[in-house]
Parts: C-alpha cells; structure tokens; sequence
C-alpha cells in the first residue's frame, strides 16, 4: 500500500535570531537500529531517548531555528540514499514517515546520494517548554495523546490550533476527504482557514474580561472547554438540529 502524507505548513515565526530545543517523535521499523537513527537526523547517541512503553517511538531532540525567508520553524538534516529506483521526494517522505519537509519533485535515487531536507519544528512562545513534533496515526486521539504525554487536552488543543473538534468540524473535514476521493479538491484545502463568519447567520457574542495576560493564559483553556462542552450539550439535546461553533478570539 502506497503511504500518504499530508501535512499543513511549518510552524510561523517572526523572531529570525530565535533558537530553541525541540523533539520529534520518531517510530523505528523493526530492522532499525539507534546508530541508523542517529544517521537520519544529525545527532548525538544522547540525543535520543527510547520510549519505555512498547510502542517503539524514539524521541529525538534537535535544535529548531527560524528561517528568514519564509519566517517558519525548521531543523536541518540530511539524508543518504541506500537504493536505486523510484523518486527521493517518496523515498524521504516514506523514510522520515511525515516529518521531512521537501518538495515534491521528480528527481531520481540514486546510490549515494546526500539529499538535504528539513523536518518539522516549533518553539514555545512560553507557556511550554518544549514543543514536540509528532505524526498523528490510526486510533491517536486528542484524548490519548493529552495521556501519553502528560499534558491537559486544553493545552494540546491550544498548542495545536485546534478550537472546536465537535460535529460540525468533523463533517466539513470528512466532506473535504470526500471531495478529494473524486479529484474535486487537493489535500491542502484540509488546512485552508475556515470561512467561519460566511457560514453562520446567527450569533451569539460572549465577552470574557481578564485582569491582565497571566490571567488570560491561566484560565483561557478552561473557558474554551467550558464553551465546547456546552457546544456539544446543544446538538445533543436538539438532535441535531441546532449546531453550533465556538469561535474563540482574543481582543
């Protein structure tokens, strides 16, 4: 089965001198070795750390920088091709599993070859200490990930720009999918803003005042949830019939 990746664009950045510490959550094939690992992403034997739960992942700490031109956040690797045959762009995409930033071009493997590519990356704006780079896979959920990596699904969701995963979230996305099953959108168009403010008639405006910003980050999270949770109390009391979704907006 061929894989696929999609992807939405590298982390925005302003700060060109910023300079930071991130992880990149990599899960080794069977016949990988951590030397090997080491080889794919340009680091040190303690820059890697094996996770202790069966699931394979190894955590790789790179350092993560902000591009001039585009302003976004990168980390630097490269790569060697083992094997003749078909195109380095899939070679790479399937060999980093998603988190290799490279244009898709047709250029062929070739032995030998040392191809420079850049992965995922992202700097906290404060309120973490480190951000990490993960491909989501079959069965991940918001809820499983908050677990696993110990964080609360308010701060996932924050970090991860994700405001309002309820039902009609879902639907615009699996119509998205669809359309792209029969070659009437491309995958970027799941990444695309959403027109929020064309697709409502009716609104409903709640005006939430913080004291100052440390107040505004300690609490923001749980309004958010609290706006969601009464998202989803609506379309279920209504059957559906009544939908909503929060929009959240700092002033």
């Amino acid at each position: 089965m061929e894989s696929l990746y999609s992807y939405s664009q590298p982390m925005n950045c302003t700060d060109t001198t910023r300079l930071c510490t991130s992880f990149l959550a990599f899960k080794m094939e069977p016949n990988q070795t951590l030397s090997v690992i080491q080889s794919m992403f340009d680091v040190l034997p303690g820059d890697v750390t094996t996770e202790g739960n069966g699931n394979g992942y190894v955590f790789i700490r790179k350092n993560c920088s902000c591009l001039t031109t585009p302003k976004n956040y990168v980390s630097n690797t490269t790569f060697t091709v083992k094997s003749n045959g078909g195109y380095v762009y899939d070679l790479v995409m399937d060999a980093y599993e998603g988190l290799a930033i490279l244009d898709n071009t047709t250029r062929e493997s070739r032995v030998g070859a040392v191809i420079s590519l850049r992965l995922f990356c992202g700097c906290s704006s404060g309120l973490w200490n480190y951000l990490m780079s993960y491909v989501m896979r079959d069965g991940d959920s918001v809820q499983s990930l908050a677990s696993r990596f110990g964080i609360s699904m308010d701060s996932f969701e924050q970090v991860n720009g994700i405001q309002n995963p309820d039902n009609v979230t879902f639907q615009y996305g699996n119509k998205i999918c669809e359309d792209v099953e029969l070659n009437k959108a491309q995958w970027s168009s799941l990444f695309e803003p959403y027109l929020f403010f064309e697709s409502y008639k009716n609104y409903l405006q709640v005006d939430i005042i913080a004291e100052d910003a440390d107040d505004l980050r300690a609490w923001r999270g749980w309004v958010e949830s609290r706006l969601r949770q009464l998202t989803l109390m609506i379309e279920r009391d209504t059957f559906g019939k009544l939908q909503c979704h929060p929009y959240p907006q700092d002033m």
